[in-house]
């Protein structure tokens, strides 16, 4: 997020379809974010872009609040209130992803890391069950790499997030 500022973003906003707590980013990226002056809005699900002559201009959004029902299941509401018209340059979709081992260490008798990676055989990418493999990110993260904020703050960052990738 902050890196989009550091790229020449004069007005950045992060608009989220759940809460700040809910969003699926690391609690550094959001303090860097904050840190860095971008503002969040949040409960907001992106309902149209607005181009002319395809160059955008824009995007519509629809108000939602969250409800949950009596087994503690979310879902995302209309709130009714006007829908929320953004001006805009550019776009950067990002979709919130993370590994689900749930039950799998039960299950299977997999081990995993303080990171909650699987634990496997970096040359065969075999995991602590003889029978299963893991490969990609599932099975050692993403390719990270170290970057030092502005502020001197350590970061181990994805190399797709840096400028020229």
């Amino acid at each position: 997020m902050p890196v989009l500022r550091r790229l020449g973003g004069d007005d950045v906003k992060v608009i989220v379809r759940s809460g700040f707590e809910e969003m699926k980013a690391s609690p550094w990226e959001k303090e860097d974010a904050i840190g860095e002056d971008i503002r969040f809005l949040n409960y907001l699900v992106p309902k149209e872009f607005k181009h002319d002559n395809g160059c955008l201009y824009g995007m519509t959004f629809e108000k939602v609040k969250a409800e949950y029902d009596a087994r503690g299941r979310r879902k995302l509401v209309p709130t009714g209130e006007p829908d929320p018209f953004f001006e805009c340059d550019d776009v950067l979709v990002a979709v919130g992803q993370e590994n689900a081992f749930r039950g799998s260490s039960a299950t299977f008798g997999l081990t995993f890391n303080e990171w909650n990676m699987p634990v496997v055989d970096e040359t065969t990418f075999q995991s602590t069950e003889p029978r299963v493999f893991f490969g990609g990110d599932s099975a050692f993260g993403p390719k990270n790499i170290i970057w030092r904020s502005p502020t001197g703050t350590r970061r181990d960052l994805h190399p797709s997030v840096l400028p020229g990738r």
